[in-house]
């Protein structure tokens, strides 16, 4: 009898510490959860939510892979101590009329908001589709860098001309070169920082997510011979490019693309487009759009307003607002 008392009160221990175990889970998501409102409501940020279903299995039953957070077009402005004085008017002038949320959050302040917060919403993976910061400069990059070290969720960052650009330093106080340095440095962020080659690529198993570096560029050989050894493999991919795609069945994007710019510019890739593809680009534009392209879903930015375009029957291309507004969104993988 006394043994079986103390089996009993073992089973209940086990339950007991099972239930408060549980408990204590929830409780701690509910505390993440409240601390990403809270930042959230501060800063003025919202999140726009896409489902992206894996082709091969649109049938089965509906489960969540993975998801991800996608900042584009950012625009971090810090200050204007380490740029050509002339240009500080220039530079003052973009920070207070367009870097800044609704809640009247400038674009550095809403960037170490952001990277306060990936952890806590427990997504798979950070993607930074580009122009992250408005202007290559040392203080621009130490804001981000400060931010990327809060962060240890995996990380992928496409690069755009913002973020190499040596513009408001005619006098050569920061050059190319010293952008250039700048961005290798983000590489010792952490290990959770995916190395910035022309083309990037995270396996995932039963798709990939491919990044196309730089993507205001011209892609080069190397990039070119990374993006037809993972089309090979043979899995769904999701495209993530600062610059869209122009769409060869669907003209909506280019005319709204030229009627939102100034200068009436298609700020997309594709012949009569301001970014006209040389033949490295030009193959792998095909390749995207080609009708058995494994690509399915193209995530970008760049046109600084949203739009949704089909780029052939099974491709959607996904443009986003800038996150210098304040939003973000989440991307789930399910299938």
């Amino acid at each position: 009898m006394k043994r079986k008392r103390v089996i009993i009160v073992l089973v209940v221990s086990l339950i007991l510490l099972s239930l408060l175990a549980i408990w204590r889970k929830y409780q701690g998501k509910d505390t993440e959860d409240a601390k990403v409102q809270k930042v959230m409501d501060q800063m003025g940020l919202s999140i726009n939510d896409i489902e992206i279903p894996l082709e091969d299995t649109k049938d089965a039953k509906h489960q969540v892979l993975d998801s991800y957070l996608l900042i584009n077009d950012l625009h971090v402005i810090s200050t204007t101590e380490d740029t050509t004085e002339e240009f500080w008017d220039t530079i003052n002038q973009r920070r207070e009329s367009w870097a800044i949320t609704g809640k009247g959050v400038h674009s550095a302040d809403t960037w170490q908001g952001i990277a306060s917060i990936v952890d806590a919403m427990n997504v798979d993976g950070l993607l930074l589709a580009g122009d992250m910061v408005d202007f290559g400069s040392s203080n621009n990059y130490q804001t981000l860098q400060k931010g990327l070290s809060q962060i240890s969720t995996p990380i992928m960052y496409a690069r755009a001309d913002h973020d190499m650009a040596t513009w408001y330093n005619s006098d050569g106080s920061y050059t190319k070169k010293d952008v250039k340095a700048a961005q290798e440095a983000l590489k010792g962020a952490g290990d959770n920082m995916t190395p910035m080659e022309d083309m990037m690529v995270w396996d995932k198993g039963e798709y990939c997510i491919m990044g196309w570096n730089n993507s205001t560029s011209q892609l080069s050989e190397k990039g070119l011979a990374k993006a037809k050894e993972t089309f090979a493999l043979g899995k769904p991919i999701i495209l993530m490019t600062h610059v869209p795609i122009n769409s060869p069945v669907d003209e909506g994007l280019s005319q709204a693309a030229r009627d939102f710019d100034p200068e009436h510019r298609a700020k997309l890739w594709g012949q009569g487009c301001l970014y006209e593809p040389d033949e490295t680009t030009g193959e792998f534009l095909r390749m995207v759009l080609d009708e058995d392209s494994p690509v399915q879903t193209v995530l970008c930015g760049h046109l600084h307003f949203a739009y949704d375009v089909q780029l052939n029957e099974h491709c959607t291309e996904h443009v986003f607002n800038p996150s210098f507004t304040g939003s973000m969104t989440r991307v789930t993988i399910v299938r």
